[in-house]
């Protein structure tokens, strides 16, 4: 999901910081759809390093499996991606 390097297709699991557990189902290279995540579910598209949504711009920084997502209230969250899971802390 936040990985250019990788292929966006499929399925990909993201656990919360809150025990909470995600599905991204990836539809293109540049879209996908967040579902269980509550206020963040929805279809959410990717160019460069800007991923737009239901809830705004995110800014994306790193190219490392472990990256930094800025969300659109300038709140930063680490981003641990691996495969076909990932961990938001």
């Amino acid at each position: 999901m936040f990985d250019n390097n990788q292929p966006q297709s499929g399925i990909q699991t993201l656990f919360g910081p809150n025990g909470n557990v995600s599905a991204v189902v990836g539809s293109s290279p540049n879209t996908f759809a967040v579902i269980g995540s509550g206020d963040h579910d929805g279809v959410y598209f990717r160019n460069g390093n800007i991923v737009s949504g239901p809830d705004g711009m995110h800014a994306v920084i790193g190219d490392s499996p472990i990256k930094t997502v800025f969300d659109p209230n300038g709140e930063a969250h680490a981003i641990i991606e691996n495969g076909s899971s990932g961990t938001v802390l």
